[in-house]
């Protein structure tokens, strides 16, 4: 009897034990002990949520028409004297040579990915694992990522990174180079269709054109309300509490997949 009685509890005690490692699994403050795998697991089912997100899918933001009519056109875009948006919260260095580089679209003059996420928090935790540096907006027409880095190809690096490492994440890069707009389609790491400023303009939240254009900067946009997320002040640990924050995990043969909440 005395054997029986200690065999139970020990069965008690694994079950016990058994469900506080699948409370601990799904506890987001865990998610510094998320390996590889796991995240791969919790990304692996966005692909299909995001087709299904109303608004934005494969083929951009909804009404949304490629055309590659007034592509590296002048859409709008004032004179070069106008003020060019920092790509950080401090001004330029050397404001002259960054005015020069502009003027001759050595470095964009702004760039930033539209998402049809919602949440900037999640777009920042995103960027940091595909190692995009950016502040994220947060807006219901589709958080936006304003890219640091606007020398040369990078902000063509950072919407194949983003959309490489997110399967299934479709966004639009917007670029001003040297006063020209430019806006592209990009999914699965693969550049698509072209749109012209305009339309989509008239498709996302109307801070995006103001400051494409340079009548705003980020200081104008938070002094505006607005929520700017810096992907540079979160660690990969606080990225991954984040995303396992927005994410359950599906049962299924493989181990689950993630999904968007």
């Amino acid at each position: 009897m005395s054997d029986t009685a200690d065999n139970n509890d020990q069965n008690k005690a694994g079950n016990t034990n058994g469900s506080d490692n699948a409370n601990n699994a799904n506890n987001p403050d865990n998610a510094d002990n998320l390996s590889d795998q796991d995240i791969a697991k919790a990304l692996k089912g966005f692909e299909e949520d995001f087709k299904d997100l109303e608004g934005f899918g494969a083929d951009g933001p909804q009404g949304l028409k490629d055309s590659s009519a007034g592509v590296g056109e002048n859409s709008g875009v004032g004179e070069t004297g106008e003020s060019v948006p920092p790509d950080d919260l401090s001004a330029f260095d050397d404001p002259l040579e960054a005015e020069l580089e502009g003027i001759l679209g050595d470095k964009a003059k702004a760039a930033m990915l539209i998402t049809p996420l919602q949440q900037p928090e999640l777009l920042s935790a995103f960027c940091v694992l595909a190692d995009v540096s950016a502040y994220c907006i947060g807006a219901e027409q589709g958080a936006v990522a304003v890219l640091k880095n606007l020398a040369g190809s990078s902000p063509e690096a950072a919407a194949k990174d983003l959309t490489t490492v997110i399967s299934g994440l479709s966004v639009v890069l917007a670029v001003n180079r040297a006063d020209k707009l430019e806006a592209k389609l990009w999914m699965n790491g693969e550049q698509g269709s072209d749109f012209a400023p305009p339309i989509l303009f008239m498709n996302v939240a109307e801070f995006v054109e103001d400051f494409m254009i340079g009548s705003t900067d980020l200081d104008g946009l938070k002094a505006n309300g607005l929520t700017v997320v810096d992907s540079g002040a979160m660690s990969r640990g606080e990225a991954l509490k984040v995303i396992a924050a927005h994410t359950k995990f599906r049962p299924g043969a493989d181990g689950g997949t993630g999904i968007v909440e």
